[in-house]
């Protein structure tokens, strides 16, 4: 997820972001905050997509963090696909 994750910022924040953050990310960084996402016990999921044996993109669901939301609604706090699968329906139901 971390590689998926970094890749991702990397190729959808070219350009508008500086070059030096952007090399600068760190997978094993976002691999340690993801352990901790993972473990975490409260209410949320993480989907995943896989081809094969590799993950190559994921989501991140909860409930929302709007004050004056209904306890129903939900949040897509996170979608990340690896840049080289984009654009081919890998994101849907």
């Amino acid at each position: 997820m971390a590689t998926v994750h970094v890749a991702s910022w990397r190729a959808a924040y070219r350009g508008r972001l500086p070059d030096d953050y952007l090399a600068g990310l760190s997978v094993e960084e976002r691999a340690g905050s993801w352990s901790g996402i993972l473990a975490d016990p409260s209410p949320g999921h993480v989907i995943v997509v896989e081809l094969g044996d590799r993950i190559v993109g994921f989501a991140h669901v909860g409930p929302s963090g709007d004050d004056d939301s209904l306890p129903t609604t939900g949040e897509l706090y996170t979608i990340y696909l690896l840049p080289d699968l984009w654009d081919q329906g890998l994101g849907g139901l």
